[in-house]
């Protein structure tokens, strides 16, 4: 994933040497897995066309039911004080199809962005460590605007981070958002005094022979 390649994290084909599971559409193993997780790896769940809710219940260790949906929805963010909340422009995200409606009888799990027309959950945190995606994200046929979506590396690295117990770095910060980090910034003010001086320098030097 390019999101966390540049963020400096490392990727591992073992579990066991892994501090957060990133599963994108496909649960292997999903025992083993939850074994991992109740012992605290952290876990980044992106559900897919063919992710099975018996594997979803398998390495959340609660009951979930799965509603595949193909309506077209806007994101919102739940108003809660979440650094999801504060650091991803909800309202700039594209409508997303491919995605999951879940439905769970537990009642401490936390969904952070809902749909705009219904209220489904599209990101939900199962418990500390655990996020759930429920939009569709296995290959750039599905939702392939939220994956050119300019927050969708930020996401991604968030998620992984918070999985990790780790405080992420800001959008500003992180190195792949698509703004000027600190080296761009203090080329841009060096070439913005280069530019006033030399403005100066000719307004000066056109006054005194004109």
């Amino acid at each position: 994933v390019r999101a966390i390649d540049l963020a400096g994290f490392t990727r591992v084909e073992d579990p066991a040497q892994a501090d957060v599971i990133l599963l994108n559409g496909v649960i292997p193993a999903a025992s083993e897995l939850a074994e991992r997780v109740k012992a605290g790896t952290g876990l980044v769940l992106i559900l897919g066309e063919q992710t099975a809710a018996v594997d979803v219940e398998t390495v959340l260790g609660f009951s979930v039911a799965l509603e595949q949906n193909e309506e077209p929805a806007s994101l919102v963010e739940i108003k809660i004080s979440d650094a999801l909340a504060t650091e991803i422009l909800w309202n700039s995200a594209p409508q997303v199809r491919e995605r999951y409606s879940t439905l769970t009888p537990l009642s401490s799990v936390q969904p952070l962005v809902v749909t705009y027309e219904s209220g489904d959950w599209v990101l939900w945190q199962a418990r500390p460590g655990v996020f759930v995606v429920n939009a569709v994200l296995e290959n750039d046929a599905t939702n392939p605007q939220i994956q050119q979506w300019a927050y969708y590396n930020y996401l991604v690295y968030h998620l992984v981070s918070r999985a990790a117990g780790q405080t992420p770095m800001s959008f500003a910060d992180y190195p792949g958002s698509p703004v000027p980090h600190a080296a761009e910034r203090n080329v841009l003010w060096l070439v913005l005094g280069l530019l006033l001086i030399t403005t100066i320098g000719v307004f000066t030097w056109v006054r005194r022979y004109s």
